[in-house]
C-alpha cells in the first residue's frame, strides 16, 4: 500500500513538473521573434541624453498647537499675546527657489469657537508684541530663500472674550516652492 502512494506522489510530482518544463518551452517559442540588421543598406542611428531634474527638497516644522493658557474676559482692551516659530531645514536641490509659507483658516477667519461664541485673533509674522501689520487670510507669513526660522505671534484681545468656555480652531500653513524673483 506504502509502494502504491509512494508511487503515485512520484508519479504526480513528475507529472506537474513536466507539464511546468512544457509550457515554459511553448510560451518560450511564441514569444520569440526574428531581429534583422538594418546595416547592410544604410542604417539609422539614435542617441539619448538624460538630463535628470532633481525635485527640490527640505524639511518643515510648524508648531503642533499655540497654547494661549488662561484668559479671562477684561473690561478694556488687553492682548495676550504667544509667540510661535516655524523652521525649514535640509535644503537641497533649490538652485533658484524659494518656500513661501502663507496663513489659512477653515473657515476663511482667524478665530476661536466654543459653541456658538466666536473669539476673534490676529496672526503677525513678527515675534515683538507690537510689531508688524496683522497677516491677511492667505497672506504671507514669510519667504525662506536659505535653512532657517522664523517666529511670529498670535495676539487675542481679552476684551473681545464673548463667555466663558474653552476656545479652539485650526491655523494652516502653507507652504509653495516658488521661483525666486529675478531683480
Amino acid at each position: 500500500m506504502n509502494a502504491i502512494r509512494t508511487f503515485t506522489v512520484c508519479f504526480l510530482s513528475l507529472a506537474i513538473c513536466f507539464s511546468c518544463i512544457s509550457s515554459f518551452c511553448l510560451a518560450s517559442a511564441e514569444d520569440t521573434e526574428e531581429l534583422t540588421s538594418l546595416q547592410a543598406g544604410g542604417g539609422a542611428s539614435i542617441s539619448v541624453e538624460t538630463i535628470v531634474i532633481p525635485k527640490p527638497n527640505f524639511t518643515v516644522s510648524v508648531p503642533t498647537g499655540i497654547p494661549l493658557g488662561d484668559l479671562s474676559r477684561t473690561e478694556e482692551s488687553s492682548v495676550k499675546s504667544q509667540s510661535f516659530t516655524v523652521q525649514v531645514s535640509d535644503f537641497s536641490n533649490m538652485d533658484g527657489k524659494q518656500v513661501e509659507v502663507t496663513l489659512s483658516t477653515p473657515d476663511g477667519r482667524f478665530q476661536l469657537h466654543c459653541g456658538d461664541h466666536v473669539l476673534p485673533y490676529e496672526v503677525f509674522s513678527e515675534a515683538e508684541r507690537g510689531e508688524g501689520d496683522p497677516i491677511e487670510m492667505n497672506g504671507l507669513f514669510h519667504t525662506f530663500l536659505t535653512v532657517g526660522e522664523k517666529t511670529g505671534r498670535v495676539e487675542i484681545d481679552q476684551f473681545d472674550i464673548p463667555a466663558e468656555g474653552a476656545y479652539g480652531g485650526i491655523l494652516n500653513f502653507h507652504f509653495h516652492v516658488t521661483e525666486q524673483p529675478t531683480s
